[in-house]
């Protein structure tokens, strides 16, 4: 898999007056192969992108928002929620990679 097969063409990003944060998506393939108990992370690259999943297989979300990237790094948690013929796949929490930017 390629990375350009990581990246998520396509999301939206839903926040609430408590700065949880969800990026609504369609099933990502890359994401499939993960262990279905995690730990998953997420990290910030390159100042607007957002790789979230573990090492091995992650999607990337290009040209996030600073205002979203702020309240990321400020919650330290945000969930990915799946479609999958208009209905939820897979909702993963993810938490902030010690790693990240």
């Amino acid at each position: 898999m390629s990375a350009a097969d990581s990246i998520v063409e396509d999301y939206e990003v839903f926040t609430n007056d408590r700065n949880a944060i969800a990026f609504f998506l369609m099933r990502h393939h890359a994401l499939d192969e993960n262990r279905e108990k995690g730990p998953f992370l997420f990290a910030v690259q390159d100042g607007n992108n957002v790789v979230v999943g573990t090492e091995e297989h992650h999607a990337i979300f290009m040209n996030v928002t600073n205002e979203i990237i702020a309240k990321i790094k400020q919650r330290s948690a945000i969930l990915l929620v799946e479609f999958e013929d208009q209905a939820p796949f897979r909702c993963t929490p993810c938490y902030l990679s010690p790693n990240s930017a």
